[in-house]
């Protein structure tokens, strides 16, 4: 079990700050989203979301879900709220041989690999670091993802 807590926050909380989540000055201010939800009272507490939900899929939709969500993701890897685990976990990358991701072990997962900028070291000579059009994960996130990976990506 994941021992780290960070605020899941996305964009209807109100803490939510489009600069530092790598949305730029230009974001979108017509959203539909109701900006009054605290972030604490956001999160569930009625014990049927799992750490997955809580703490490291608000990661990929703040970061990811741009290009790896909707209609058409990018490669196909669609990291949406209800997508993203199944879309992931045992799954071969298409660029190596390799799983995107290896329950138990970040070193044996392309995914993690992709965040550190380091696929290259596995032949992946023409891919680039994720998030590609955003910035860098932050250390809490990579963090948490790591762990999630290590101990066991479960869903």
């Amino acid at each position: 079990m994941l021992i780290v807590l960070l605020a899941s926050c996305g964009p209807q909380c109100d803490c939510y700050d489009p600069l530092i989540h790598g949305q730029g000055a230009d974001a979108d201010a017509d959203t539909d989203m109701d900006t009054d939800t605290d972030c604490d009272t956001d999160l569930d507490t009625d014990g049927e979301s799992s750490d997955y939900d809580l703490l490291i899929q608000p990661i990929w939709t703040v970061n990811c879900v741009a290009c790896h969500g909707g209609d058409q993701p990018v490669r196909n890897l669609d990291l949406s709220v209800g997508h993203s685990h199944e879309a992931m976990v045992g799954v071969t990358a298409e660029q190596v041989d390799m799983p995107l991701v290896t329950p138990g072990s970040a070193d044996d997962s392309y995914v993690w690999h992709k965040l550190q900028d380091t696929q290259g070291s596995l032949g992946d000579e023409t891919g680039v670091a994720m998030p590609d059009k955003f910035p860098a994960l932050d250390d809490d996130e990579l963090k948490l993802i790591g762990s999630w990976i290590r101990e066991g990506a479960e869903p």
